[in-house]
């Protein structure tokens, strides 16, 4: 299993989500039509997103900006090569995820225990 956000091999959590689906013309990504290939990238989400011990700390924060700075650095660390198209997708569905995601109190947050 690999973190659902950056990749990482090492997952350490699991945050829970409803389904949904993110395309990237909902993130305001244009794709050239000469393009060889899909134009409109799906990504459907199910159930829960496993996370590493980096990116698990910004999605309990709620902190879109440094989940998605880490994931894309992680991505340009590696060697991949990531369009503003790709980094604007990436930012749309961490957003939705933050949109669906399923909070869940700690135990030791829950009143009287």
């Amino acid at each position: 299993m690999e973190c659902d956000f950056c990749s990482a091999e090492t997952v350490v959590r699991r945050f829970e989500c409803l389904d949904f689906d993110a395309e990237s013309k909902d993130a305001g990504v244009v794709y050239n039509d000469k393009l060889v290939g899909p134009t409109n990238l799906v990504m459907h989400s199910i159930s829960y997103w496993a996370a590493c011990e980096t990116c698990s700390k910004p999605v309990a924060e709620e902190d879109l900006d440094g989940l998605v700075g880490h994931s894309v650095m992680t991505f340009f660390c590696r060697g991949y090569r990531l369009s503003v198209d790709a980094a604007r997708h990436i930012r749309h569905t961490y957003a939705l995820f933050f949109k669906h995601r399923i909070r869940v109190k700690e135990s030791s947050e829950v009143s009287g225990s």
